[in-house]
């Protein structure tokens, strides 16, 4: 345990690292008008943080080469990072901001908002995707698993940013962290 997280650590031959945070709560943690907020949250990080603002967060990960993923899922969201030990002490650093200090711009938010709708949108034209969400809707209702973890349409364009910065700094905390 370092700082109240507990960490799992296994070492493998080679040069890749990769980091996983596994944020816990998943669904549980939202209502039908907030589904999918946690993810909406670690997206819009994605275009700026404190140390790293707009244009130079995506800059300096290119310049690491690395990644940095969001994979939403019932009982936990998934913050991985996957770099090499070369790149590991730069590439850690904007992970670690990314989490704990986004800016959350109104701009950020829209953008995402945005391209997250559209996404979910095209849903429907994926016969699978669209059956696997609607199986979970009708054998999950009334259970915090009938939502989806990456939100629908109008819940992710009713989140405000408002909503958006209170979720980050009140949910982001260690005890949720694996």
């Amino acid at each position: 345990v370092v700082e109240g997280v507990t960490i799992i650590h296994r070492r493998a031959p080679g040069d890749l690292v990769v980091a996983n945070l596994y944020l816990l709560g998943g669904v549980r943690l939202t209502t039908p008008a907030t589904a999918g907020i946690e993810p909406f949250l670690l997206e819009v990080s994605s275009r700026g943080t404190r140390r790293y603002p707009g244009d130079q967060l995506r800059r300096a990960m290119a310049r690491t080469g690395s990644g940095i993923g969001v994979v939403p899922h019932e009982d936990y969201t998934i913050f991985g990072l996957r770099t090499t030990r070369a790149r590991l002490d730069s590439a850690w650093s904007i992970y670690t901001d990314r989490l704990l200090h986004p800016t959350l711009s109104d701009a950020d938010i829209a953008f995402v908002r945005e391209n997250r709708v559209a996404a979910l949108a095209q849903r429907g034209d994926d016969a699978d995707a669209l059956l696997d969400y609607l199986a979970d809707s009708v054998a999950f209702a009334g259970h915090p698993y009938g939502l989806s973890p990456v939100g629908t349409d109008r819940s992710l364009a009713r989140i405000t940013p408002g909503e958006l910065r209170a979720f980050q700094k009140d949910r982001m905390v260690t005890s949720r962290m694996l």
